[in-house]
């Protein structure tokens, strides 16, 4: 042990730093200090003294392992590998004279007899780790010039939005404008046009009313004939005795024809006859008589005949009531059209149906502006990059296939997938968020709200965003069930900066 110890300290010896300290094995430059040659070495943590002929002598003194940088003694410790042309890096003590080579530079399996022979790569991994970073710099110098383009792009977008939006406003305000105006207006016709339709629609009560009282005299008359005996009843024998109401025209009224007329019942009074049977059989008496066309096929029931004066003088009564404007309105076209008015009337009648085209029209317009204005706000609110180095890929979608699908990303819109051999297209989600480290927030995008798997979960997709030279989407895979990785290359990920180690540069 005193050997190995004594082997340590020497070989340690050998590597000086700036200050002249002598470096012990496993330490770095950086903590050099902290191991000032002298009689004693007191314990980093300050809890113990011991000799210092007793660092790394393969036993562990100090609480903290701090005595046994370079030995495996402690199991809480670590050794430090310098790598010299090359990458530095720390590893467990547990890993020193284990017989596998860790340091590059095989500075960690110093005790030969072990079985271990390393020999010194560090030169040949430092040339190849250069050549790596040489071009992953020229990657991130080139995109990043092409990504200074984006950020103009992306900036010049914004301000266009924020142009295009004080525009619709101001439109928006134009419109409510006109439309305020011509509610004023067509509420001005329509007084007028109401004022001289009320004289038609007093005529048309007065006619109808005369109408009502007419057909109801029809019907006592009608029920008073078909009453033979006299008894205040109409029965089935005596509809079959009326070859009028023969439906199917075989010249006999057979008793489900009869029951038909009588609304299914044996024997019905007056009452139920104008309220019930009366429209029924007068259908049929129009068709007998011509005023009603016959049905296609003989024997085949119409649902009622067709409408009966008396049920559409029902509809007149109905639509009369309280409906919404649009239907209130195109019940007055269509019995406008009806009706032959004096000019003047119609005048007013023209007028009014103007005003209420103009207000639609308005309104309409109204209504285009407001969804502009949604879908513009929808894109100002989004996250475009810390530069708008992302905006420009808003509205562009790329694709990406494998053996079975093909994927297409649209950023800030939606992912999905779509089978090589046809079929419909899956929505795998929606534009949520980024979701990037702290360090880098726009290092991945989030889109949920996909189609729902069967019995399972609604798919998502997490984008990688990674520096390119061109917007490309580069993969897909599905680590798990319903959820989707893509990755995705852009020239707006490019981050051109010095990519260095201080502490490499400390033991170059």
């Amino acid at each position: 042990m005193f050997f190995f110890a004594f082997i340590s300290l020497v070989f340690s010896f050998t590597n000086f730093s700036k200050c002249d300290i002598p470096r012990i094995r496993g330490v770095s430059i950086a903590k050099t200090s902290l191991y000032p040659p002298g009689e004693h070495f007191t314990c980093l943590d300050g809890s113990r003294t011991i000799k210092f002929s007793q660092l790394n002598d393969d036993f562990c003194d100090c609480p903290d392992n701090s005595d046994e940088p370079g030995t495996s003694a402690c199991p809480g410790g670590s050794f430090h590998c310098a790598n010299l042309y090359h990458r530095p890096k720390t590893i467990g003590s547990s890993r020193v004279n284990d017989g596998i080579c860790d340091c590059c530079d095989g500075s960690d399996e110093y005790i030969q007899n072990l079985g271990a022979k390393c020999e010194n790569t560090c030169l040949e991994k430092g040339r190849e780790e250069r050549e790596k970073t040489k071009a992953r710099q020229e990657l991130l110098k080139k995109g990043g010039l092409i990504k200074n383009e984006m950020i103009m792009r992306g900036k010049a977008l914004k301000v266009e939005r924020a142009s295009k939006l004080l525009e619709l406003e101001k439109r928006k305000s134009e419109a409510d404008g006109i439309k305020v105006e011509k509610e004023k207006i067509k509420h001005e016709v329509e007084s007028l046009e109401n004022e001289a339709l009320s004289v038609y629609r007093e005529m048309e009560e007065r006619d109808k009313a005369k109408q009502e009282e007419i057909n109801i005299q029809e019907a006592e008359n009608t029920f008073i004939s078909y009453d033979t005996n006299g008894d205040g009843v109409v029965d089935v024998q005596e509809i079959q005795s009326n070859l009028a109401l023969d439906k199917d025209r075989d010249g006999v009224v057979t008793e489900d024809e009869a029951l038909y007329f009588l609304d299914d019942k044996e024997t019905i009074d007056l009452e139920y006859f104008k309220s019930n049977a009366w429209s029924r059989i007068k259908s049929q008496l129009m068709i007998k008589d011509g005023s009603f066309p016959p049905p296609e096929e003989d024997g085949k029931e119409t649902a009622e005949l067709e409408n009966t004066r008396d049920e559409e003088e029902g509809e007149q009564e109905e639509e009369e009531e309280e409906t919404g404007e649009g239907e209130v309105e195109e019940q007055q076209t269509t019995r406008q059209e009806e009706i032959q008015y004096d000019p003047q009337t119609q005048q007013l009648i023209d007028q009014a149906n103007q005003a209420r085209n103009e207000l639609s029209e308005a309104e309409r317009v109204i209504r285009e502006i407001e969804n502009e204005i949604k879908d513009l706000s929808d894109l100002e609110s989004r996250e475009y990059g810390a530069s708008e180095e992302f905006a420009s890929l808003s509205g562009e979608c790329f694709d990406y296939e494998d053996r079975e699908y093909i994927y297409k990303l649209c950023p800030f819109e939606r992912a999905s997938q779509q089978p090589k051999n046809g079929g419909s297209e899956t929505r795998l989600g929606a534009w949520d968020k980024w979701i990037g480290s702290d360090d880098n927030k726009y290092s991945r995008m989030m889109y949920n709200g996909g189609a729902t798997c069967w019995n399972g979960p609604q798919r998502s997709a997490d984008v990688h965003v990674e520096c390119g030279l061109e917007n490309k989407l580069t993969a897909v895979s599905e680590p798990n069930r319903c959820e989707y990785s893509f990755t995705f290359q852009t020239p707006a990920a490019c981050e051109h900066h010095s990519e260095h180690h201080s502490e490499n540069h400390d033991e170059l």
